[in-house]
């Protein structure tokens, strides 16, 4: 398997899915250290179970090391637990420690030095200093951000470590069997001393119940899924090459899952997500940041992301459409907006500078227009008609003159045109708009903005406008204007 394709599917399941998992059932409060023993049983059983069955168990000197970092990591994992019962969001914007190590790591032990370039030091700079902002402002759980870094400190250097042996030992031939069954014994028996030794019977709580024993077992399903498939992954590929991209999903899957899906958001002032944001920033400058020759690779994953994301923003539009009966939308915006991105479409396949970003916007947008078909009403607007005039015209523009660019940039001034009613709409009623859903827009626009395999006008302005206006509504939703009373 390919590690483009096998990454991705660690990106979706590892930083996607798990940390909800983690959030509702490990670091839920109460009886946590009893949860980590019962995780960690789990594990090992299945590991142990997985290993015998394959009958892939080798004994040498690295066992012991393995479950050496094994048993740290349990510690690891109830530090991070306690830091995401704090702050999800928080939580991802710190994680970049970890992945620094092992970068770090990777370069001095591995040899990976020749990918190190001034980009992703800079991303390396602009993320810890959005990490210090954060860390001086006050949490909205405990008040104060120094819980939260004592939690993070405390595992970013154990999974740090953690990280990096997985690379370290697959190139040298342990398999991915042996390696989980002794990492995960290792974990169990660092699970029992983190309660007994070091935690002690206060934190341990009242025993479980048999509901929770259930939740903790699908929990340790998913966190044994998920190290089998990082392990796969750094046999691989460079640990210089994969970790700066899982470090972009580490930080932003999970922010954007506690701001936007969890109301992590609603306690958080503005200059908070503003730190977040730099942060998000700096973390793609540091996934773009390794050796030009290994760019493409990173460009193919994040333009497919970008495409992906964008047709899964139409979800909450849909949903809500179909559920609400008093919802009657339009369907003729939708019908000339799906035309002019389909022209738009037309025209960067001519230049051989289609995207997968546009594919999922165009088919999108059609499937809202057969939605509103079904649940809508009609009715046309004049800037309807301003839109579908440019698209027009740039196509006369294309295919009289010859002036492909020219007719390019006139189509996506028919979009922005077109993206009008949606800011007014914003501006005065921005609970009238689906945030989780332009939010998953805006997110497609950074990754079609990190996946612009040249900077030219071709390639660059579809997803240079893009996010240009999407941002434009993300400002209006979430940072709406006060009204003010009328005297």
């Amino acid at each position: 398997m390919k590690w483009e394709f096998l990454i991705c599917i660690v990106i979706i399941w590892k930083y996607g899915l798990v940390p909800i998992a983690i959030k509702k059932i490990g670091a839920a409060e109460g009886s946590r250290t009893r949860k980590l023993v019962w995780q960690f049983f789990f594990a090992a059983t299945l590991a142990i179970i997985t290993m015998v069955a394959i009958g892939q168990f080798k004994l040498n000197w690295s066992i012991a090391v393995v479950a050496g970092i094994g048993a740290a990591n349990a510690f690891g994992c109830y530090c991070h637990w306690r830091a995401y019962d704090i702050s999800m969001s928080r939580t991802a914007m710190f994680s970049n420690l970890d992945d620094l190590v092992a970068i770090g790591l990777g370069y001095l032990v591995l040899g990976e030095l020749e990918v190190l370039t001034p980009v992703l030091a800079a991303g390396v700079a602009v993320s810890i200093i959005s990490a210090i902002v954060l860390a001086r402002m006050k949490c909205p759980k405990n008040g104060l951000s120094a819980g939260l870094i004592f939690w993070v400190l405390g595992y970013s250097g154990i999974w740090g470590v953690a990280m990096f042996s997985m690379r370290f030992f697959s190139v040298r031939g342990l398999s991915l069997p042996t390696f989980v069954a002794v990492w995960y014994t290792g974990a169990w028996l660092g699970a029992l001393f983190t309660r007994f030794a070091i935690m002690g019977r206060d934190e341990a709580g009242p025993p479980l119940t048999h509901t929770q024993i259930a939740k903790v077992f699908l929990l340790a399903i998913a966190i044994w899924t998920s190290l089998m498939l990082a392990y796969w992954l750094r046999g691989l590929a460079p640990i210089t090459v994969i970790q700066p991209i899982l470090l972009v999903a580490e930080m932003a899957l999970p922010a954007i899952i506690a701001l936007v899906f969890l109301g992590e958001a609603r306690g958080m002032s503005r200059r908070e997500i503003i730190a977040i944001s730099v942060g998000l920033i700096g973390v793609a400058l540091v996934a773009l940041g390794f050796r030009q020759d290994e760019l493409p690779n990173f460009a193919i994953i994040a333009e497919r992301v970008s495409g992906a994301l964008y047709l899964l923003g139409y979800a909450p539009y849909l949903w809500y459409i179909a559920r609400d009966k008093r919802a009657k939308p339009l369907w003729a915006p939708w019908l000339i907006f799906s035309t002019v991105e389909s022209i738009v479409l037309w025209e960067m396949r001519a230049s051989q500078s289609d995207n997968w970003q546009l594919w999922g916007a165009m088919i999108g947008s059609w499937v809202a227009f057969a939605a509103t078909l079904i649940y809508g009403k009609p009715g046309f607007i004049w800037l309807d008609a301003a839109c579908l005039g440019a698209a027009i015209a740039s196509v006369v523009v294309w295919q009289v003159y010859g002036q492909l660019t020219l007719g390019l940039m006139m189509s996506l001034g028919a979009i922005a045109i077109g993206m009008i009613p949606i800011f007014i709409s914003a501006w005065h009623d921005p609970k009238g708009e689906d945030k989780a859903g332009w939010t998953m827009f805006w997110v497609s626009c950074v990754f079609a903005t990190a996946a612009i395999p040249e900077w030219d006008l071709a390639n660059a302005a579809q997803p240079i406008s893009f996010l240009f206006t999407e941002t434009i509504v993300m400002i209006l939703l979430w940072y709406p204007r006060k009204l003010t009373a009328k005297s």
